[in-house]
């Protein structure tokens, strides 16, 4: 929708009844903000993208993002919020828009370069919201905080459908003392939540406990003798954390269900075998995978259909009902020692988005696995287990995966090489020159938006003027020394890293 058409509207945003208008990059680009400023009616606030809208004299204020300037997945890069906050320290008459971020992930965008931000289980999301509180407080309100979640961007940023905390909880009882463990960092939990059911479809809630407490005395709470109960217990996640739920355990007043252990163990490839041990009388045992496969039994064997985490859940009732679980997460993976790549062979032509499955089997504890293209880090997860796809850019290129320990190091690593994107056609870069007299008799504007891509879209432009300047921007407006014969260079990249130069001469009069 229009600026021009939708400030006056009651849903517009506004701050002091002005109505906000946000620039994405717009600051490349030579713009007549006095036109455009009268174009819209209600006085708007221009606010400009990152550091530049809190200096400019032609913005209002600057709004912070998502800023990746190095290629480590584990860093959040929290000290370029800091220099945004700084910023706006020294320039208290513009606004500034704060960032809170989940992480990030351009790998499966069109336009993509392999920029990632480790969602770290939800850690990176409180970190980002808690920079804020370096700089601001209830008596130093920040104006306005934004949250970047561009979901149709592909960026890896939207926190719609809740930020993973990768925790689990693992049920226990003892008498009427239900208790759980739980697996993952607890500060992503803002509080536990009990519920009971006779049916396993109907919840009702029971008590809420706060975060730091780990059980509950059922006997408290009025529960009939003669029911048994699927007791369930959820973890309430931090706003835009997901909740957790427990698997349930069927509770029964004065019954002691028997105590389960869950054994595991690899028979071959993606293969295991899940058995059970309780003491007690047990009347049924259950083994849940965690892929959708179910199996009555105290013993069965499974085959993954694809690398990754799982949780096992082993679940034994007695002749009453009640019953009893253990919990276990696995990393399904080849069996092999070291370092291995399942998904590209070596050798292999890759298109976008090519898939990378590996997996490490180091004899030590692995903290976390990283993959490499030609040497520079373009993805990175904790854990032993890589499942996911990124982009290798045209041409022949060597892909590394490696194994890291707790403190970042390298424990092991293979690699292979593979030909990507054999088939992009490469772009057309484009210049137009246009005088610019009004500024000064020697200032043109070079602009390389007209190039174009025949299969894709152009992903980065390069103007290089003879005189020295260099830009990054599809517009750059050059003011040269003196008149005479000028050259200008521009280089353009695909979204496939297909490259193209032109070069055009022009006089300066």
């Amino acid at each position: 929708m229009r600026c021009d058409r939708s400030a006056n509207l009651p849903a517009y945003m506004k701050l002091n009844g002005r109505p906000v208008v946000f620039m994405f990059g717009v600051d490349a680009f030579y713009i007549d903000w006095s036109r455009v400023r009268s174009s819209i009616p209600g006085n708007p606030l221009f606010i400009l993208r990152g550091n530049s809208g809190l200096s400019s004299a032609s913005a209002d204020g600057g709004f912070s993002w998502v800023n990746i300037q190095t290629p480590m997945p584990f860093n959040p890069e929290l000290n370029l919020q800091d220099s945004f906050f700084q910023t706006a320290q020294k320039a208290p008459q513009k606004v500034a828009v704060g960032a809170a971020f989940k992480g990030f992930n351009d790998t499966l965008a069109s336009w993509g370069t392999d920029r990632v931000i480790d969602q770290d289980c939800g850690q990176t999301w409180i970190q980002s919201l808690n920079e804020i509180g370096k700089f601001h407080s209830t008596g130093n309100q920040l104006p306005i905080l934004q949250i970047p979640t561009w979901n149709d961007y592909e960026e890896g940023t939207a926190i719609e459908m809740g930020i993973d905390n990768c925790a689990f909880l693992a049920p226990s009882q003892s008498g009427s003392t239900i208790s759980w463990a739980v697996n993952g960092q607890e500060n992503t939990i803002d509080h536990y939540t009990v519920f009971i059911s006779t049916d396993g479809q109907n919840l009702s809630p029971l008590i809420d406990i706060a975060a730091g407490t780990h059980s509950v005395d059922l006997s408290k709470l009025q529960l009939s003798a003669n029911t048994t109960y699927l007791v369930f217990v959820k973890a309430v996640g931090l706003p835009s954390i997901q909740n957790k739920m427990s698997p349930p355990i069927a509770y029964h007043a004065g019954d002691q269900p028997p105590t389960v252990s869950l054994n595991i163990s690899q028979t071959t490839g993606l293969s295991y075998t899940a058995s059970t041990s309780a003491t007690g009388k047990v009347a049924k045992s259950v083994i849940d995978f965690g892929d959708g496969t179910v199996v009555t039994g105290t013993s069965a064997s499974h085959t993954y259909s694809a690398v990754g985490k799982y949780l096992i859940t082993a679940t034994v009732y007695d002749s009453a009902g009640a019953s009893s679980v253990d919990v276990q997460q696995i990393s399904a993976k080849p069996s092999g020692g070291g370092v291995n790549i399942s998904s590209p062979n070596n050798s292999a032509t890759v298109n976008w988005p090519t898939p990378i499955v590996a997996s490490a089997n180091t004899g030590s504890s692995v903290s976390a696995m990283q993959v490499l293209v030609d040497g520079v880090v373009a993805y990175a997860t904790h854990g032993d287990t890589v499942n996911t796809a990124i982009k290798v850019f045209t041409g022949a290129h060597q892909i590394q995966v490696q194994a890291l320990d707790s403190s970042g190091n390298a424990m092991g690593s293979t690699s292979l090489n593979v030909d990507a994107e054999p088939s992009d056609a490469p772009p057309i870069a484009k210049i137009t020159l246009t005088a610019m007299p009004q500024i000064s008799p020697t200032t043109f504007l070079g602009c390389t938006a007209g190039s174009t891509d025949p299969d894709g879209l152009v992903n980065s432009r390069k103007l290089q003027f003879s005189d020295g300047s260099k830009f990054s921007s599809p517009a750059a407006l050059e003011t040269f020394p003196a008149p005479g014969t000028y050259k200008a260079t521009a280089t353009v990249i695909d979204n496939l890293g297909g490259t193209n130069t032109t070069t055009v001469t022009f006089n300066v009069p």
